[in-house]
């Protein structure tokens, strides 16, 4: 039987402010980390779409502790800032009217956090390990990482560099697993 753990680590600060003239707001900035095994699984089976998550499997399932790492929803920075103004009309109405348009608010609510970290595999099977049908189809098999992953163009259409991986010859390293860590690489940055 393998045991598992999650740990979230986290610190926030909060900024509120209610002015006279019935506006308010908020803001605040969250730093955190969560670490994982484990954070979903996609199940597929007869479906033709799958019910959550991505392809998070263990590469090597002789050596579960090389699976821990970052957690497939793991933002770094979260940044949410909201404002809320009650409207000045309708205050000295009376009776249907009144309560119509009376306390009426106009609200907004705005967030940006950091990229969620994801996990590059590769679709030869070098490790030669089954895939698993019922759940994705897919192979566990990762690349070598020779360099830095998160150092690349930072364009939409190349965000990390090619070259920080090595793709390990089926034929001549069969058997092998490589070394690219689960969730070590991380999506675009700080997104609305």
């Amino acid at each position: 039987m393998y045991g598992t753990n999650s740990t979230y680590e986290a610190g926030q600060v909060s900024l509120s402010h209610r002015y006279s003239t019935n506006l308010s707001f908020n803001v605040s900035y969250w730093f955190s980390k969560s670490l994982d095994y484990l954070s979903s699984m996609t199940l597929a089976g007869a479906s033709s779409q799958t019910l959550a998550g991505e392809n998070d499997l263990a590469q090597n399932p002789f050596n579960l502790n090389a699976e821990h790492g970052p957690s497939l929803f793991d933002a770094k920075h979260r940044f949410v800032a909201s404002g809320s103004w009650e409207l000045p009309f309708g205050k000295n109405r009376r009776g249907s009217t009144g309560a119509l348009i009376h306390g009426w608010q106009l609200n907004i609510v705005a967030s940006a956090n950091s990229g969620t970290p994801f996990t590059v595999y590769d679709s030869a099977n070098v490790s030669l390990q089954p895939s698993n049908p019922p759940i994705t189809g897919y192979f566990a098999s990762r690349p070598d990482v020779i360099g830095d992953p998160n150092s690349g163009p930072h364009k939409v259409s190349q965000w990390m560099t090619r070259a920080a991986f090595l793709r390990l010859n089926p034929l001549t390293q069969a058997g092998q697993f490589e070394n690219a860590g689960r969730k070590s690489c991380v999506a675009l940055p700080l997104r609305m």
